[in-house]
């Protein structure tokens, strides 16, 4: 099957990914007005505001992301090399740090624009739909330009070292908890320490408590998702590292599960979270404060984070050994038009 140009899949490949961030930010637009709109509007200022803050980790995970995943799809020969990589340099950076730089640079510079132009052009006030859209619209139009820009960039500056063995390849365990299990357990964390504090404290009324039965709930179903969405987040970045020898492959490394088992760690991860709250209710405690709230969020989901996104390291490093034969196969093949 003939392979797309590199400048082609690029640009799809940007554009799917602005649609799939567009229907996850206009689902995180319809939440936010349901927690933050008085009689069911939102002024222009708190929407202009609330677009131009709350994009920023989005912005973040989908960079990395798109990073990771365009070099995946290039290993898996889904288009062409790119004609000239002379120019690149052949530095491969963490996919996390190119993240949050460049996503911090650019809402630093286009957040006076970005505001300028909402409050200026939007109406005095806006429903939900109105807000969905607006949150879907402008974060998908910046992602679309930053998944390009970035991707483009990070993916020839990759090319250059591919078939360059790493020198000191690091311990697999060193490689899932510090390349891994800590930057997704630190991402979780503060996305869901805003997450939390926008529910319980508008959801609270003004209350100093939150009851512990809506937090159980919560932190449950949280945990479980958690669990189950680490495997399609580490495991591209994991396929990447081990092109590039980054870490040691033991002997002793687990093969990834069955899906269906999987799933059922996950299980197995929220009724323990549901488990440990309810043992904490039975002991007397009915309600805790939104700050305590808040920090619980982060932290348990933190941990969760990181414990699935390391697991999820030592399992693909195992997949990756164990189809090494045939993968080298398949990978070297778009790697010989370098």
């Amino acid at each position: 099957m003939p392979r797309l140009s590199y400048r082609a899949f690029l640009w799809v490949f940007a554009a799917g990914n602005a649609i799939v961030w567009f229907l996850i930010l206009y689902g995180l637009g319809l939440f936010l007005h349901a927690h933050l709109a008085r009689d069911g509007w939102l002024t222009r200022q708190s929407a202009a505001r609330m677009v131009c803050f709350g994009l920023l980790i989005p912005s973040v995970l989908s960079l990395q992301g798109a990073i990771v995943n365009l070099r995946v799809q290039f290993l898996l020969g889904r288009f062409l090399s790119p004609a000239d990589l002379s120019a690149s340099p052949k530095v491969v950076r963490s996919p996390w740090y190119v993240a949050v730089t460049t996503a911090a640079i650019f809402w630093a510079v286009g957040l006076p624009v970005f505001f300028g132009m909402l409050y200026w052009r939007l109406p005095e006030g806006l429903g939900a739909r109105g807000v969905a859209l607006l949150m879907g619209g402008v974060g998908a139009l910046s992602i679309l330009m930053l998944a390009a820009f970035a991707g483009d960039r990070e993916l020839r500056s990759y090319l250059r070292v591919m078939d360059e063995p790493t020198a000191m390849p690091i311990s697999a365990a060193r490689y899932a908890v510090c390349r891994i299990a800590i930057p997704w357990g630190v991402v979780n964390a503060v996305i869901n320490a805003v997450l939390a504090w926008i529910t319980y404290s508008v959801s609270a009324g003004g209350a100093p408590a939150v009851l512990l039965g809506d937090l159980r709930a919560d932190l449950a179903v949280m945990a479980f998702l958690i669990s189950v969405f680490m495997a399609l987040s580490a495991l591209p970045e994991v396929e990447t590292d081990f092109r590039r020898n980054v870490a040691q492959v033991p002997a002793w490394l687990p093969s990834m599960p069955r899906l269906w088992v999987r799933y059922g760690y996950a299980l197995g991860v929220g009724l323990a979270t549901y488990a440990a709250v309810t043992a904490a209710a039975a002991s007397g405690v009915s309600s805790v404060s939104l700050a305590t709230a808040v920090v619980a969020k982060s932290l348990i989901s933190g941990a969760v984070a990181a414990g699935a996104a390391g697991a999820c390291a030592l399992w693909g490093l195992g997949r990756c050994a164990h189809r090494r034969a045939p993968r080298d196969v398949d990978v070297l093949a778009p790697a010989t038009a370098l």
